[in-house]
């Protein structure tokens, strides 16, 4: 299933790991406070050449990595 999909869009999840190994287009939404796969800063992570990353800026608020989200979907 996941093989099909154009994109896969979630947190940091089992799944988003195996699309991403997979080669599949992944986009994470992560938090200020990111797991240590995703420490480095910009919107790459050195594991999976297939993830791009939306990182929370301000603890608490989720409107700015999902704004960037909505922006990168609609140029889908």
């Amino acid at each position: 299933a996941v093989a099909s999909c154009d994109v896969v869009i979630s947190s940091c999840t089992s799944v988003s790991h195996l699309s991403a190994a997979m080669g599949v287009p992944t986009w994470v939404v992560i938090p200020v406070m990111a797991y240590y796969l995703y420490a480095l800063p910009g919107s790459k992570t050195p594991y999976y050449d297939s993830m791009r990353l939306f990182r929370q800026s301000v603890f608490g608020h989720w409107d700015h990595p999902m704004e960037e989200l909505r922006k990168a979907v609609a140029e889908l």
